[in-house]
């Protein structure tokens, strides 16, 4: 359900690991946007976990891969901007389908390494 490399807002990074676990327990935060791969292009999507109560969700088990949380749709959206900032500055293009995988074949790699965490600072925010 979540990828290695998860990038997360200040808010959300403060309990991330109660986040991850209601999730695990398919009860779904209040308020949590999900920030996914679209399986079909490839492009990053965001929207309210609460969609994951869906019928289509439940009957197929059938989630995106999350590869980050936020406390907001603006901080979502700030998000994405910044993970294709960051994509194209690592890869010179915005394929963030690709750089993520990447990224994932080396966290794989190390023995230790489960998951890494990248908190994106908000921009505006209190």
């Amino acid at each position: 359900m979540f990828c290695r490399q998860l990038y997360l807002d200040e808010q959300t990074s403060k309990n991330y690991k109660s986040i991850c676990s209601k999730f695990h327990k398919q009860n779904y935060p209040s308020g949590i946007y999900v920030l996914v791969l679209s399986n079909i292009s490839g492009r990053v999507e965001y929207f309210d976990c609460k969609e994951f109560k869906q019928k289509y969700y439940k009957e197929t088990g059938n989630f995106p891969l999350i590869i980050g949380l936020a406390k907001n749709a603006s901080s979502a959206m700030n998000m994405v901007q910044k993970l294709i900032e960051e994509t194209y500055a690592a890869t010179g293009t915005a394929d963030v389908k690709s750089y993520l995988k990447e990224k994932n074949e080396e966290i794989k790699a190390k023995k230790n390494g489960i998951y890494k965490i990248t908190v994106f600072e908000q921009e505006g925010e209190e």
